[in-house]
């Protein structure tokens, strides 16, 4: 969603997907930078894409899933790019026809939900004065009572909102798993709909409702999540049950139609993209994950991934779509290139006979379940605390008036966020977390797991009190620090220096989790280091003084970015200064006079075009390989086509090395 909303353009008939960062500004060492986003008519723009300041898509452009343009770089009009940073592609990312929804389609729609809007806000308005002048003489007579009196009371109080919690909870569950099936009654498979009608309504709902971010987060790496993704409407055909199918963070827009094989194993982060868009319609198509793969964080999985049996897919992976399906490999990267499907191997703890495997499941799974009755007891108890000021703010209605609201405004947020941090230090028993590997089946990794439960997304970002709720949660955080919404789940494991930036979306992730090995490691943001939009830093790495991480990059664990250095890229790696502009006053004048040369070329100045040819031919030819191929991506597919060294812009440069197993999961 754009912040700077003034500096982002969108053009007529332009599609951008869920979850894409459009944002028109980036967080840079003490300060924030702006910058144009523009995006022509008859765009797309992929799930989970990033544009970054000063980019530009022509019209008809394409950018493919889980991939990124840099700052200064512009998709010519026609031609579709994917990859992080994004070239040129052979795909296609319009996946559905457009079938005409008129304007009026459009203005009915938003005038029935703006209806809807104006119903409920009147509703729960109504609500409020009803509580108020029910129980607003209880209340301020109790600040008048004996204090034994008025401790009572409060007890009554937590314990009646706690219960009340805990029936929401039940009722949520219940509407969770029966309005889906529901509504997707209303949007069969493989059918194009228009926007912005009932069944868009349905298929809304579906998506909505289905994705209750905190009962998966509840049930999620236990036995137990696997039931509620059946109940909702997941085919696990043969589960082979571990305890730790599926992570705490899974979303899906059509849980009717996800199947997933046998043996298979989810991270955290797995998004089911089962609907096809337009501009102005949808379609929903079957999402199938293969048997016995394993799949890594934050993974966007289209309809037609080309992925089958027995495939590592590894953080932060474009799946591919097109080409043989993949079968007996690892996909690491943006665009993915295959690496061998075995890691580092199983743990030595891990159980040697099935017996032995099933009797540490029960023991799991009894471990989890109190993990479960904990975290609903705890969350429970949070929410009544942060209702005290409420009670507050009616008893002082009468004599203060609207002032009295500023406790229940101001104080019940703040105490919600101290007390989720809290939980996190608890959950350790005050102690910080120490590097560990262990068995999905080891009591430890079940203690950490308890961890993830306590964990709440990033609130409040870009301001001074995201840092200090983090420090209360255990992070060692320097002085200036400015945190635009990073997740960070074991805080305890991860050191930020003085004046470094975390930019909105990005990860810093203290642990991997490979068929059943965990591993965990310490992570270092050093002085002034940059951590870009949506960029993931994985365990045992370091971002040296001064470093940056270009946007949408991927560190792999192990990785150490020395002071100063400049890494980009899925998986990230050196790059020269130019190439990741973070100053916010880098040097433009290469892309001023590729821009020139093809504004020469349109406007057929014979003489001028030849001219500018024969200098990026020459400087081209005297390139190495890998800058050459960077050179190529960016310039237009006519101009390119002119400069024979560049003519085949994926045949310069060397082929990639195959890293490490051991950093892809």
């Amino acid at each position: 969603m754009p912040v700077a909303t003034d500096l982002v353009r969108t053009g007529e008939r332009t599609l951008v997907h869920p979850e894409a960062s459009l944002q028109g500004y980036r967080a840079v060492p003490g300060a924030l930078e702006f910058g144009p986003v523009d995006v022509g008519d008859d765009c797309v723009v992929g799930e989970a894409g990033v544009l970054d300041v000063r980019t530009r898509m022509g019209d008809g452009a394409q950018l493919g899933h889980a991939s990124a343009l840099r700052p200064g770089v512009t998709v010519p009009a026609g031609e579709v790019w994917h990859g992080s940073p994004a070239g040129p592609s052979g795909s296609d990312y319009r996946t559905v026809t457009p079938v005409g929804a008129g304007r009026v389609r459009r203005a009915v729609y938003g005038t029935v939900l703006a209806a809807l809007l104006w119903a409920v806000v009147s509703a729960v308005l109504a609500v409020v004065v009803t509580v108020y002048a029910r129980f607003a003489p209880q209340v301020t007579a109790l600040i008048g009572a004996q204090a034994g009196e008025r401790w009572w009371y409060l007890g009554v109080g937590v314990v009646a909102v706690m219960t009340l919690v805990v029936l929401a909870l039940a009722v949520g569950v219940a509407a969770v798993l029966a309005l889906p099936r529901l509504a997707g009654l209303l949007v069969p498979v493989d059918r194009t709909f228009p926007l912005y009608g009932v069944r868009h309504v349905a298929q809304q709902v579906v998506t909505g409702v289905s994705n209750a971010r905190f009962l998966v987060l509840l049930l999620g790496d236990s036995s137990f999540i696997t039931g509620y993704l059946r109940g909702l409407g997941y085919d696990l055909g043969d589960l082979h049950q571990t305890g730790s199918n599926f992570g705490t963070q899974l979303r899906q827009e059509s849980p009717r139609f996800v199947h997933v094989g046998r043996g298979t194993m989810v991270s955290d982060g797995l998004r089911m993209m089962n609907t096809d868009l337009s501009h102005d319609s949808f379609r929903i198509r079957p999402v199938r994950l293969g048997a016995d793969n394993f799949v890594g964080n934050d993974v966007h999985l289209p309809p037609d991934a080309r992925t089958g049996d027995d495939v590592l897919l590894a953080t932060k992976v474009m799946v591919p779509t097109d080409g043989p399906v993949r079968s007996g490999v690892g996909l690491l990267g943006s665009p993915p290139m295959e690496i061998p499907r075995s890691g580092a191997g199983p743990h030595p703890n891990t159980p040697a006979t099935e017996d032995e495997r099933l009797r540490r499941l029960r023991s799991k799974n009894r471990y989890n379940a109190s993990t479960v009755l904990a975290t609903v007891l705890l969350r429970a108890f949070g929410a009544a605390a942060a209702l005290l000021p409420v009670g507050l703010s009616v008893a002082l209605w009468p004599t203060w008036g609207l002032w009295a609201l500023g406790p229940a405004v101001f104080l019940g947020p703040l105490l919600l966020m101290l007390w989720s941090a809290l939980l996190e230090r608890a959950t350790l028993g005050f102690r910080a977390l120490e590097p560990r590997t262990a068995s999905i089946y080891d009591r430890y990794f079940w203690f950490h797991e308890r961890l993830w439960k306590f964990y709440v997304r990033p609130v409040l970002g870009g301001s001074p009190l995201l840092v200090w709720r983090n420090r209360v949660a255990g992070l060692t955080a320097g002085r200036r620090v400015f945190d635009d919404g990073a997740s960070l789940p074991e805080k305890s494991l991860v050191t930020v220096g003085d004046d470094a930036v975390l930019n909105a979306g990005s990860v810093v992730q203290c642990h991997s989790l490979e068929d059943g090995r965990f591993e965990s490691g310490r992570s270092r943001i050093g002085d002034g280091a940059c951590v870009g939009v949506r960029a993931f830093v994985h365990h045992s790495t370091e971002v040296g003084d001064g470093a940056t991480l270009a946007a949408d990059s991927f560190l792999l664990k192990g990785e150490q970015v020395g002071a100063g250095e400049h890494w980009g890229g899925n998986p990230a790696e050196p790059e020269r200064p130019g190439a990741v502009d973070t100053s916010g006053t880098g040097d433009d004048a290469g892309d001023d006079f590729l821009a020139r040369v093809q504004e020469r070329f349109d406007a057929t100045d014979p003489d001028a075009t030849v001219a500018s040819l024969a200098v990026l031919g020459v400087l081209a030819d005297r390139m190495p390989p890998a800058e050459r191929t960077a050179l190529a991506r960016r310039l237009p597919g006519e101009l390119r086509s002119r400069i024979p060294v560049l003519a085949e812009p994926d045949a310069p440069g060397p082929e990639p090395a195959v890293p490490d197993q051991r950093s892809a999961g």
